[in-house]
């Protein structure tokens, strides 16, 4: 679902507005971490900053074109996908709390390995492994320069 409101979001606006959505991520996630996995909030410092993020985000959509043509509709997918990465993320975390991993690097193992059968099975629906074969046909080894 976030793959999807991601896509849409840059079909129907701009790489920039993606990534002043995204950089929003962080403070949505922080309250997300108090209300449902027990963290404690932000230090003062941390929400100076995450303020400053959001007043950047604020004045973008003050002066992007596209907003004001289209007003808060322009911005309906890009806050789709925000509150999606956002609980994904939030979610994540909790996942990956419950799983008892012994090394630093567990969790990262641990989330790539989730990601591994849905990826490969979009490659096969979407005819990666074909392209790559073709192309390692017509070219051989070359195919890598």
């Amino acid at each position: 679902l976030g793959v999807l409101c991601n896509m849409t979001s840059l079909s129907l606006s701009n790489v920039e507005t993606i990534i002043v959505f995204r950089a929003l991520a962080p403070l949505l996630v922080s309250v997300l971490d108090v209300a449902f996995l027990g963290r404690e909030w932000p230090s003062f410092r941390s929400w100076m900053a995450l303020f400053l993020i959001a007043f950047g985000a604020f004045g973008y959509a003050a002066s992007d074109e596209q907003f004001e043509s289209q007003g808060l509709m322009a911005y309906f997918w890009p806050t789709m996908y925000l509150f999606l990465i956002s609980f994904e993320m939030a979610y994540g975390k909790n996942i990956v709390k419950s799983v008892d991993l012994k090394t630093r690097s567990g969790p990262v193992q641990y989330t790539n390995m989730l990601g591994w059968p849905p990826m490969l099975l979009f490659a096969h629906g979407g005819g990666e492994f074909y392209r790559v074969h073709e192309k390692w046909v017509e070219d051989g080894p070359a195919m890598f320069t």
